[in-house]
């Protein structure tokens, strides 16, 4: 599937459209990274890092478009990742797409944080330690970003949500069938804008990369689903009443 890089072990670049919470239609360019563990973790495709990734001239950048669309339903989402989704296969595309929104959306009614980019791609598994063995794969990354401007600028408090995210995301752990998932957590450089005109300022935000892999484009979006509706669950019993947070 065309779309751009999402995971690799050199340094291709990949397309990221600004969709959500505030904008869509813009194009940008990141840079594909590796991501490492912690520690060992009980579940193999959960792989976490403190490290930020940063991609330079090439990091994400914030504010990016002036067409804005606060997402605070799975609805207003569907509109901004059109751009993206219908690279898609028509037979998965609608239920990938409310799968996707569903998580976005979760994502957006935590009072600490919200999503700002929002990449849809593919990667040579050859390439990833551990899915050599996948003919294709398929997969989303979502940049989150604090709601409060002074934490934005804080790598320790990016750490802690990096932490947090991977304590909800790995307990308790997935009973059903796991096989080909890859989810990866760490902070990501970003560039805000100075509303003094001068030059961008740079911060952070916390990056969450969701792929699957498997030997078709079909299976891919299966298990890719089977993905974003398990950590949708999670989510969901955080971001309504779960006040320790990150």
């Amino acid at each position: 599937m065309a779309g751009g890089v999402l995971y690799g072990t050199d340094a291709s670049n990949y397309r990221v459209p600004s969709s959500g919470p505030r904008s869509r239609g813009h194009r940008a360019q990141r840079r594909g990274s590796v991501l490492y563990k912690i520690s060992e973790m009980a579940l193999e495709w959960l792989r976490c890092s403190v490290e930020p990734l940063d991609s330079g001239a090439r990091a994400a950048k914030f504010p990016y478009s002036r067409r804005y669309a606060v997402i605070e339903t799975e609805a207003d989402c569907l509109g901004t990742i059109e751009d993206e989704t219908h690279q898609w296969d028509e037979a998965f595309r609608s239920s990938l797409s409310v799968d996707l929104c569903k998580f976005i959306a979760l994502l957006n009614s935590d009072h600490r944080f919200e999503t700002t980019h929002t990449v849809i791609g593919s990667h040579d598994p050859k390439k990833i330690p551990g899915y050599e063995w996948a003919k294709a794969s398929l997969g989303v990354a979502v940049t989150v970003m604090f709601r409060e401007t002074p934490a934005r600028f804080e790598i320790d408090d990016h750490a802690r949500l990096v932490r947090w995210f991977c304590h909800v995301f790995s307990a308790p752990s997935f009973a059903g069938d796991s096989t080909g998932w890859l989810l990866g957590v760490r902070p990501e450089v970003v560039l805000y804008e100075d509303t003094d005109g001068g030059s961008d300022i740079r911060g952070y935000a916390v990056e969450l990369r969701a792929a699957a892999f498997a030997n078709s484009e079909g299976r891919c979006s299966e298990r890719l689903s089977r993905m974003l509706t398990w950590l949708s669950e999670l989510l969901s019993g955080t971001t309504a009443g779960d006040q320790r947070g990150p």
